[in-house]
Formats: C-alpha cells, structure tokens, sequence
C-alpha cells in the first residue's frame, strides 16, 4: 500500500531532481512544450556533468534546469525543478519520460494557525526524534523568534529528513505571518527505490521513514509506512584504514607491480613481506 487517507493540509512537491535515458535533444523539446513560451540557455553544469542548461520564463525566471555528458555520471539526462514550479515539473517527468528515476523528491505542506503552530509542530518532532534516535539541530533565530526560526530533524545526508520553519516570518511579502511550513526531503539511495519513489503521489512521502509517519501521523495523517528509501554506508575503522593506505602509498604500489611484471599474485606476496623466490 502506498498511502491512505491524509488529514494534513494538502501536500506537494517543493523540489524534484530525477534522470531519464532520454536524450537531452528530445529532454529539450518535452521541457520547451510544458512550459509556455520559454526558452532554453546554456548553464555551468555541476556534478561531473559536461553540458547543462535553464528553461527560462520570458521574465528570465528559471523554471527548470537539465545536464549531460561527462565521463563519470553514464548516459543518462539529469532534470530538476524547485519551488512552485516543481508539481507542475513532477507531473511532466511522470508522464513524458516513463523510465524517470527520484534523486530527490521534496514535499510540503502548510499550516496557517491555530492549534498546528510552530510550537506544538516542533514539540512533536523533537519528541518522536528522540524517541527514534534520530539527530535535530536548529537554524535561525530562536532567542527572539521574530526573523523565523527552523527545526531539522534528520541528517542532510541521509535518505530522509524533515524540516519545519516559519515561511511567513522569513518571506514577509507574503504577509502571512502565521505560515508555517512542513517539508520532507526524500533522496532514496537504491535504484529499486528511486523507481519505487518517481511513481508515489507526494502524500505517501510522509511515509519514507518511521519517524517520518510517526511525525505526520500524530499531526493527522493516515499514511502507511513505505518501504525503505535506503541506508547511508559508513565504514569501518580497518576500511577506512586501507583507502587512507591505497591514497598514501599509491604510487608505491604502482611501482612494486611493475617491478614484478604486473603479477597480482606476487603483488599480494610482496604487500605481506614476502618476496618471491
């Protein structure tokens, strides 16, 4: 099951960041057709990419963002979109390029008062954060709370990580100084995932973790705990040991196969001390 019915307020995409086998030339033409009278322009690729390029308003306002080629990032064409651009983005990569994978997908929702204020929302998720082990931190200002604060919950590295802050302090042009807004950042880290998250409909993202829908779940969602987004690899202390080994002593080693006509065996031998007869 994905996701039952939700009770929060109504939930969207914030950013969506995928990739598709689709050749950038057509990538191009699918992007140009989605939005209105825009225009595309070269940008600085990141990432190893070689090639990257903005799909602009008329106004200049970048609406979305593409990259490809390079050496080390394989065939495949990158695509982005953020802000309140990206329901309108997802739902283009879901029905143009069927093969798309999630790199990360943002949703949130908002709250506008009332019992779901900044508070009782952060009480929450400091509470099922301690009691799931996982890390908070804070931004902002939280002496005076008058330039708006925000809460994390979650490692920015991680699969999933939660976010909470007062959008109508920070964005005062809004004039809705109430506005508090929900986020949950989802960057699964397994293909099966990746495919498993480009098909969701952003409410069943609330269910990427178990403090995740724990979180959302007492704030009065129904959503169904998903299938892992994946797991970060940490090392051990004797693997971090041999890269720190093979960086230092490189070059040595390089020049001990050659002396040993490239022989992986003798190679072997010779890194435990013992030189071939």
């Amino acid at each position: 099951m994905q996701n039952s019915t939700s009770y929060l307020p109504p939930s969207k995409f914030d950013w969506y960041r995928g990739s598709t086998d689709t050749s950038p030339e057509l990538v191009a033409q699918v992007l140009k057709q989605s939005f209105d009278n825009s225009i595309i322009e070269r940008r600085s690729p990141r990432f190893g990419y070689e090639q990257g390029a903005s799909v602009l308003s008329p106004d200049g306002t970048e609406l979305a963002f593409m990259m490809w080629g390079g050496n080390n990032v394989g065939t495949r064409t990158f695509l982005e979109a953020s802000g309140n651009k990206s329901p309108q983005f997802a739902e283009m990569m879901r029905d143009s390029f069927k093969d798309h994978i999630l790199l990360r997908g943002d949703v949130a929702t908002d709250f506008m008062g009332g019992k779901a204020d900044f508070e009782s929302i952060s009480k929450v998720m400091v509470q099922q954060a301690r009691k799931h082990n996982v890390t908070t931190s804070t931004v902002g200002d939280w002496m005076d709370a008058k330039r708006g604060r925000t809460l994390y919950v979650g490692n920015r590295k991680s699969p999933v990580m939660m976010r909470l802050y007062e959008k109508g302090i920070k964005e005062k042009e809004l004039e809705l100084p109430d506005l508090v807004r929900l986020e949950i950042e989802v960057k699964p880290k397994t293909v099966e995932a990746r495919t498993r998250y480009a098909a969701m409909p952003p409410e069943a993202y609330w269910g990427a973790s178990r403090f995740a829908q724990a979180i959302t779940n007492i704030l009065g969602a129904k959503t169904d705990l998903q299938p892992s987004a994946g797991s970060i690899y940490t090392p051990t202390d004797n693997e971090r040991a041999w890269q720190w080994m093979l960086k230092q002593y490189k070059n040595a080693i390089a020049y001990k196969a050659e002396q040993l006509g490239g022989c992986p065996h003798a190679l072997g031998l010779a890194l435990f001390g013992i030189e071939p007869d």
